[in-house]
């Protein structure tokens, strides 16, 4: 709590609006990024209006519309997320005794002329076929998968089995992009 009191005087983001507030606002979207496939006004709107996810402003349980969810999004000033995240990586430093391990993951397709490219799944446009690249680094690359199979497209199952592929402690931080 002192964490969003200190940015949130900082960045004056609750000076307008002290409903839908910054820190309810961080909340709603960490929970969408966490467990939501995608991401759109209504998932937050259903989201924040579901059971799962409580959040109370004096007492009572918040509702928002997708309209003030998107006003609000709009309004604040996208600094006041960056300091969040710099201060909560300062506090993960300090509170730390070793250095964590953060492990960068993320995918891409490669298509071209099944000419060229002998493996891989198919595309959907003439003699292309695919191939996707997963790499896993922490300045240098730790890990590459090569997905040649049709189940490899989805990003669930490339960068979770990238992942897989890594020997990582429980101190490890891993940081990827669900796409």
């Amino acid at each position: 709590n002192n964490l969003f009191e200190e940015v949130n005087a900082e960045y004056s983001v609750d000076r307008s609006n002290n409903k839908l507030t910054g820190k309810s606002l961080f909340q709603i979207l960490l929970y969408n990024i966490c467990e939501e496939d995608k991401i759109s006004l209504r998932v937050i709107e259903e989201s924040f209006n579901r059971h799962q996810l409580n959040l109370y402003h004096k007492n009572k349980k918040l509702k928002a519309s997708k309209s003030g969810i998107a006003a609000r999004l709009k309004n604040i000033d996208f600094r006041y997320y960056e300091a969040i995240f710099n201060k909560l990586k300062k506090t993960l430093s300090i509170n730390s005794n070793d250095s964590k391990n953060i492990m960068l993951f993320d995918s891409t397709v490669i298509t071209l002329s099944s000419k060229l490219l002998k493996c891989g799944f198919k595309t959907s446009k003439g003699n292309n076929k695919q191939v996707k690249f997963s790499v896993g680094f922490n300045g240098l690359p730790q890990s590459v998968r090569f997905g040649f199979e049709s189940s490899d497209q989805s990003e669930n199952i490339s960068l979770k089995e990238a992942i897989k592929q890594v020997v990582l402690s429980k101190d490890d931080i891993v940081v990827f992009d669900r796409g």
